[in-house]
């Protein structure tokens, strides 16, 4: 048998398993230590080849045979993670492929002078799944605070680590998935988004940051588009870490206030640093004036929601330019 013929009964194979798991249960793929781990390095390998061969003409059919097996096995991995994440595989789903993730982050392909890593198509496999319906996943808390690897959020000290190669993925996915869902929004209120959001962006106010992603992510950042536009998400804020009992009396009140109040500040802190970051262009101090003065211009109704957004904007680029001015 040649190549070509055993990649062939390989591919025939694969796509016979694929068919297999969409009817029956993914346990002992994710209990059975043997099993997740080697199909992920299956995807690993027929990357590899498929990436090796890509331009090269004598080389075509062998390509298109590993550009199919390569199909195959994202379809594969993509429906044992949906399957973890709506039967509550999620603990060893993660396990095992954070693992591979470790494992093969460096592993690259040089193609016409051009590196082309692993670590990319592998995390934009996974995130495809997993925004879409992690906010539906019965273990979504679980997945959030114990299971995702805290090194895969977004913040600016793990975006600043140089040997941190997850989050900035993790951000470039996110943005992709979200500017789709910003520009085309199919509800007044996007849960999907607010959920993925409020968690892979662990240290920024949600009201403020859900705004300024709006904003950037809006066509030509339009500042009319981003106060005229219906839909919302991170309007409820994340849970505050207090201690004690919250007793609207006496000192106890005053001292939940002062919490509170201290929290909203690191928060809101960490809002501007990373958006200033992360979006230097569209929030130059020269942009951020000339929208504080476009933004004057704007006439709503009192109570509208669009004045309301008008006002929010006011305080937020008006925030952002103390901010530069004292840093």
């Amino acid at each position: 048998m040649n190549n070509e013929e055993n990649l062939k009964t390989k591919w025939i194979l694969l796509n016979d398993f694929s068919t297999f798991l969409e009817n029956r249960s993914i346990g002992l793929l994710l209990y059975m230590p043997e099993v997740l781990p080697k199909i992920l390095y299956w995807h690993f390998l027929s990357w590899q080849k498929e990436t090796e061969y890509l331009g090269e003409e004598k080389k075509l059919s062998l390509f298109m045979w590993y550009d199919s097996a390569s199909r195959v096995l994202d379809s594969i991995v993509k429906t044992i993670e949906l399957r973890a994440l709506q039967e509550r595989g999620t603990f060893h789903f993660f396990k095992y492929f954070k693992n591979h993730f470790e494992d093969y982050k460096k592993s690259n392909v040089v193609v016409n002078g051009d590196i082309r890593y692993y670590r990319e198509p592998l995390l934009a496999t996974f995130y495809t799944v997993f925004f879409e319906n992690v906010n539906e996943s019965p273990e979504r808390y679980e997945i959030w605070d114990d299971y995702f690897p805290s090194e895969w959020k977004v913040t600016e000290t793990n975006l600043r680590d140089n040997k941190n190669f997850a989050s900035r993925i993790s951000l470039n996915n996110f943005l992709i998935w979200c500017e789709e869902r910003i520009r085309n929004p199919k509800e007044e209120f996007d849960s999907k988004l607010d959920n993925v959001s409020l968690n892979l962006f662990p240290e920024v106010k949600p009201t403020l940051w859900s705004t300024i992603l709006i904003f950037v992510l809006s066509p030509y950042a339009d500042i009319r588009l981003t106060i005229e536009k219906s839909l919302t998400f991170g309007d409820y804020g994340r849970m505050r870490p207090f201690s004690g009992i919250v007793e609207e009396v006496g000192d106890k009140f005053e001292k939940v206030k002062e919490e509170m109040k201290k929290f909203d500040e690191v928060e809101k802190k960490k809002t501007f640093e990373l958006a200033l970051y992360l979006f230097k262009e569209q929030l130059s101090k020269n942009n951020l004036e000339n929208l504080l003065k476009e933004l004057e211009k704007f006439k709503y109704g009192k109570e509208t929601q669009e004045e309301r957004k008008r006002l929010q904007l006011l305080d937020i680029f008006k925030g952002m330019l103390e901010f530069m001015s004292k840093n």
